[in-house]
């Protein structure tokens, strides 16, 4: 029997997509396969993932060419993984299986809509498409579409009425609380310029000028800037002609798209900052979270390298579309386009540091790809092959709000409600780091932004990106890739303080886990204060009793302020107004100075890979990435592990080396408790032993490999101990200043036993 006389086996039971017998005209044009198959169940109802269809064979499926369904699956796939099919099918897809399933599109509860997702895969598992699988779209009755179902897109160009149809639904349906607050944080002198579309030049804007902002990639000198010598010219009417050779393609066609939403107004960086002003360029950039949040759109120029790339889809010509279409039982089907979601992630624009706030500070999002156009705002995400949604608020689920503290967050924006405001900062700490900078000198500008818009919810300023009110929890930033030092690339001299994540280019991570701190800071008047007393001094406490809320979320705890409860915070927070001037720390030279103890341990050179921290890259094969170097008491047993840079850890000799204490931690598992670490018994943080005391503990290979669980030895410290570890920083000193070498943890017991003496740190 030829396998197209075959039919694919299938589970017992009820299989209302599946036609047992089937009688209709569809079974002359389908194969002896998809003729079973009941599409227009499909595309309406749910196909649990265990009854997947098996559809057989690729190179099989490819030589059903008079199989209306196998024809689209083909397409569908040549056009989504990007190959010649024929030419894989003979070069590596001899045991290539499909399989169908189909996917919810549709709000749980609602009148559902599916998508049919083609999976293919070998013997060794799923073949890999980045994030995309090839999906075939049902095409929508147009006159009588539903929100979700498939339609034909332009080939060459985008539709002009689709996008103003996008903008009308969010600006009439969601709300505006973002661009008030934007509004209302903004100084009222504010001085902004923007491009005229209509006069084609430059003007200044008022407070409540309504305009559009342009998110792209310079990808070198641009010919054209706002500078002292093109002020004159490029005020005046006509001094920006979209003409203008010099202009490059991206911004033209930006201009071109506002006009065609019978909008005036354009904000662009290299032409609306005095690019030759000092003072203007630092005054706009501390304004970055302000203008990209009033922009009612962000243009997104996901396409290309250079800013002469253009916006695909705006002019005719500018893009090629490709759908399929085929009919099948009735239906009529095509091929999803591509999400833009893999072209983002490998794109130029995503690379780069200074478009991270421009994407997480702007409301709406308008993203211009090589696939099609795509609009996001925090309510709804809309695609130009697919009829658009009901533009209405997104609700949370009943009962998820205690979940939402540990799941992942929109990659598009930073709520400041209902999430913990430390966490927020620290996921955008850590997905900055993976951008790259043409001047390592722009990290923090290129930061501001984000650092402006968390500012309300810290409570606090910033000291070299770091939140002064959680600056215990910001110092424990680790690298987990290649990391090195930020310097003036004329000069070599390090641009940045060697304690702050700004201080190094490469990937860094912030493990999640409650501290108690044990520095005492250094104000500008010499006196020190507590991290406690920073964050909530005395002055405020009165008015502020019985205010706070303390909440526990298993493994994290927060607090709330009954005047904002849906603003979470880290611990209890006063406003930033309203911390009394004493409490200024001492920063002088881009230095910390704190008090704090220090003890020594030794380093072998041993590696303990089971303090690997999120997806740190570990040593092999002798290159050395990160090194999680075990750290040893003087009688030789396990006391703790440091992470350390390569480059740095090769140059650290056998010996005894310096840690300095920061804070008091927990294990992951390990210390879970329910009460209020405000009010947790301070004899409990004193619980350090001076003896060795040996503990039975299994002998096991660890089972997941995560933080501080198997820093130190077990069966000489004890890890049942309340918050049983101490986070410590490796430091070497040069001139009477401390420089960070690493960051780990050693037991408390195995700390105090080496006998800490107090210091006073400055820290470089």
């Amino acid at each position: 029997m030829s396998d197209d006389q075959k039919t694919p086996k299938d589970v017992s039971g009820p299989r209302p997509w599946w036609i047992e017998n089937p009688t209709s005209f569809d079974e002359h044009h389908l194969c002896n396969i998809c003729r079973h198959i009941n599409f227009k169940f499909l595309v309406s109802n749910n196909l649990p993932s265990i009854h997947a269809l098996k559809l057989g064979l690729l190179r099989d499926i490819v030589r059903k060419d008079k199989c209306a369904f196998c024809r689209m699956v083909v397409h569908a796939i040549s056009i989504t993984y990007k190959v010649n099919i024929l030419e894989k099918v003979e070069n590596e897809a001899k045991d290539t299986f499909c399989e169908l399933l189909n996917d919810e599109k549709r709000a749980r509860g609602r009148d559902m809509v599916y998508t049919l997702e083609i999976m293919i895969y070998n013997d060794n598992g799923t073949i890999d498409s980045g994030d995309d699988s090839a999906m075939i779209h049902y095409l929508a009755d147009e006159k009588n579409p539903r929100p979700n179902e498939g339609r034909l897109v332009s080939r060459n160009q985008g539709e002009m009425n689709q996008l103003k149809k996008w903008l009308h639904n969010c600006e009439h349906v969601h709300p505006s609380s973002d661009t008030d607050r934007a509004r209302n944080l903004a100084p009222k002198n504010l001085s902004l310029r923007v491009i005229d579309v209509e006069s084609q030049c430059i003007i200044n804007a008022t407070q409540h000028t309504r305009y559009m902002a342009l998110s792209y990639v310079w990808g070198g000198p641009q010919e054209l800037q706002y500078a002292k010598t093109t002020q004159s010219e490029l005020e005046r009417p006509n001094g920006l002609s979209i003409d203008d050779e010099r202009l490059p393609g991206t911004i033209k066609d930006a201009m071109l798209l506002v006009s065609r939403f019978d909008e005036r107004y354009l904000w662009v960086d290299s032409l609306c900052i005095m690019q030759d002003d000092a003072e203007n360029k630092h005054d706009q950039i501390a304004l970055m979270d302000v203008i990209y949040q009033c922009a009612i759109l962000t243009i997104v120029a996901v396409s290309g390298k250079s800013a002469g790339a253009g916006l695909p889809g705006v002019r005719t010509g500018s893009r090629e579309v490709r759908q399929h279409i085929e009919h099948v039982q009735g239906l009529k089907l095509t091929n999803a386009l591509l999400r833009p979601a893999s072209s983002i992630d490998s794109s130029v624009w995503n690379s780069r540091a200074w478009t991270y706030q421009e994407c997480k500070l702007s409301r709406r999002l308008l993203l211009f790809a090589d696939e099609q156009i795509t609009w996001k705002c925090d309510h709804v995400s809309c695609w130009e092959d697919e009829f658009e949604p009901e533009f209405r608020m997104s609700e949370m689920e009943p009962g998820s709000a205690g979940r939402a503290l540990d799941r992942d967050y929109s990659p598009d924006r930073l709520p400041l409600k209902g999430r913990i405001n430390f966490r927020m900062y620290a996921l955008a700490v850590e997905n900055y780091s993976l951008r790259s900078l043409s001047f390592d000198s722009d990290a923090l500008n290129a930061f501001a932004g984000i650092m402006n818009y968390l500012r309300p919810i810290m409570r606090s300023g910033y000291v070299y990106g770091l939140p002064e009110a959680e600056l215990d929890e910001a110092l424990l930033w680790q690298p987990v890739g290649p990391i090195t030092r930020r310097v003036y690339s004329d000069s070599g001299n390090l641009i940045f303080p060697s304690w702050t994540w700004a201080g190094w280019i490469g990937p860094v991570h912030y493990l999640y886990a409650d501290v108690f701190s044990e520095v005492l800071w250094r104000a500008i008047d010499s006196q020190g204060f507590s991290s406690e007393e920073y964050r909530y001094p005395s002055e405020c406490r009165d008015q502020n009793d019985g205010k706070w809320e303390h909440r526990n979320a298993g493994f994290w705890h927060y607090y709330v302020h009954s005047d904002a409860p849906d603003t979470y915070y880290l611990h209890p927070t006063a406003l930033e107004s309203e911390r009394p001037p004493r409490l200024r720390l001492d920063t002088t030279l881009g230095r910390l100075l704190f008090w704090t103890l220090s003890a020594n341990f030794d380093i072998t050179g041993d590696h303990n890979i089971y303090t690997r921290v999120g997806d740190t890259e570990l040593c092999n094969d002798g290159q050395h990435v990160i090194c999680l170097l075990s750290i040893f008491d003087r009688e030789g047993h396990l006391a703790g592990t440091v992470h350390i840079p390569g480059p740095i850890a090769s140059n650290i000799s056998k010996g005894s080396h310096e840690f300095i204490l920061l804070s008091r931690t927990r294990l992951d598992e390990k210390n879970l408790y329910d009460e209020d670490p405000l009010k947790v018994d301070k004899e409990r943080l004193t619980n350090w032993s001076l003896e060795h005391t040996p503990f039975e503990v299994e002998d096991d290979a660890p089972s997941d490999i995560w933080g501080p669980k198997y820093a130190f030895d077990h069966t000489r410290y004890d890890a049942e101990k309340f918050f049983c570890v101490y986070n410590v920083m490796l430091v070497e000193w040069k001139e009477g200043v401390a420089y960070r070498l690493g960051l780990g943890w050693v037991h408390i017991d195995a700390f105090h036993q080496a006998f800490p003496e107090r210091k006073f740190i400055t820290l470089g």
